[in-house]
């Protein structure tokens, strides 16, 4: 994606889906900007949901400054990552204000470095296991953070034969849905969709609420846009986006 001169700028649990076999691919490509001239310099006006914004991003709405799209697609996938198996939000992770207005002004690289020592896993990880990935992703400091390029080469990433890593993905679709379901693995039928989703919580239960979600695309300080749910929209400068989506995470 990136090699192409795509940046997404919306990366998040919402916009990643699973193959059977635990292959993950990232969609909804309506944020999604094509360098310009090569660069990777994107305006802070950019939108994407603002809870997954890198401090430098961040920072460039508060200077209203440019910011590398790479870099923060980047924090945007460690952040992704570190939600599925902590199972917290962004805000709830680093203790972040919910309005966007303090987020900015209050979460800064120290901000981030300082909550990030408080998650155990993060503090010596086995080299090249997940977490140690997850912590290059999220390195506050764009200049040192790790590369896409380098985290997709990881063991944990490439040392899984097809059938395993498939086994494995199952046995935590069916640890997860046990849990918020509260049938037992015997009871758990995962080709049955219609009986896992109706012995949900009603809560868990229902789609997605895009008209929930739009505050977490103003980044304009008050300013709301127009219409904010473009966001689901391909913007008119994003050439021919339709080849790019579904790129490999």
């Amino acid at each position: 994606m990136h090699e192409k001169g795509i940046y997404h700028l919306d990366i998040k649990p919402e916009n990643i889906v699973f193959t059977k076999d635990g292959t993950a691919y990232i969609t909804d490509f309506g944020c999604a900007k094509k360098a310009e001239r090569g660069s990777a310099q994107m305006s802070w006006e950019t939108i994407g949901d603002n809870r997954y914004f890198s401090p430098e991003r961040l920072q460039a709405c508060k200077e209203r400054i440019t910011f590398d799209a790479e870099k923060t697609d980047v924090w945007a996938a460690g952040m992704t990552a570190l939600q599925m198996i902590k199972d917290m939000s962004p805000l709830e992770l680093f203790e972040m204000p919910g309005a966007f207005t303090k987020r900015v002004h209050m979460c800064t690289q120290e901000y981030f470095q300082e909550k990030l020592h408080r998650l155990e896993e993060l503090q010596k990880p086995e080299e090249w296991d997940i977490w140690h990935v997850i912590q290059g992703l999220l390195d506050p400091n764009p200049k040192s953070r790790l590369t896409a390029e380098k985290a997709l080469e990881a063991p944990c990433f490439r040392g899984l034969k097809k059938e395993t890593q498939a086994h494995v993905f199952e046995d935590l679709q069916a640890e997860k849905l046990i849990q918020m379901t509260g049938m037992s693995r015997d009871e758990l039928d995962l080709g049955d969709y219609g009986s896992v989703t109706r012995a949900m919580p009603e809560s868990v239960a229902e789609p997605y609420e895009t008209q929930e979600h739009k505050k977490y695309y103003d980044n304009s300080y008050g300013k709301t846009p127009d219409d904010v749910s473009a966001y689901q929209k391909t913007p008119d400068h994003v050439i021919d986006v339709s080849a790019y989506q579904n790129q490999n995470l």
